[in-house]
Formats: C-alpha cells, structure tokens, sequence
C-alpha cells in the first residue's frame, strides 16, 4: 500500500502594522520566511537547533559577513537568526523598555545619542 507524502501547509498572514509604509519593508520579511522555510528543509526544525546552534554567535557571524561584503542576504539571515533566539526564550524573556534604558544610536561620526533624525552639522 503506497502512502502519500507529507504535504507541508503554506501560510498566508496579514498584519495590521503601526509602522508607516516608509518605516517597514514587508519583502524583508518575506525573505525572512523563504529563507526558513529553505532551512527547515536542509536542517529540519528550527527548535531542534536549541540544543546545539548558538544562535547569537551565528548571528555575529553573518553581521560580521555583512560588513565585510555589504551583501543584504546576510542582514536577512541575522534578522532570522535573532527570531530564532527569541523563539528559543520565549516570549516571557521579552521585556518592553523605556527610552531611558536604551544604549542610544551611534551616528556615523561615532558619538552616541536619542536625538531624531536630523543631519548633525
């Protein structure tokens, strides 16, 4: 008796997001999930890594790849990446902070500040 193969469910999400459209690149996220849904089929389950990837370490590494080459694929795989740590520690490890607490933005000429969007002269 010959049986069927697993027939994997594609899902299709529609998100009501906060973000204005200038502020949010939704083809990012699309290359976020065909890029799992290629590792699930190399690697297999993504929470069967939790054991044995570092995930943070990985994410260094392709950070540190996209420097070096300034090829964008490698900021998808970091973004993959860091969802990946957040679905090892779940969602009770996710603590909202006030501004107060963030390390700030470096700028381009190194300095460190909250300040907005405006051209330092």
């Amino acid at each position: 008796m010959s049986t069927m193969p697993h027939k994997k469910e594609l899902y299709r999400y529609q998100y009501n997001l906060a973000a204005h459209e200038s502020e949010f690149a939704p083809d990012f996220i699309q290359k976020m999930a065909n890029r799992m849904a290629v590792s699930e089929h190399k690697y297999g389950p993504v929470a069967d890594s939790y054991a044995t990837v570092d995930h943070v370490k990985s994410l260094q590494q392709r950070l540190d790849l996209y420097l070096e080459t300034g090829n964008s694929e490698w900021l998808v795989d970091v973004a993959n990446e860091a969802m990946i740590e957040y679905m090892r520690v779940g969602p009770d490890a996710f603590k909202a902070t006030d501004s107060d607490e963030s390390p700030g933005r470096t700028r381009i000429d190194g300095s460190i500040d909250s300040d907005p969007n405006l051209i330092h002269t």
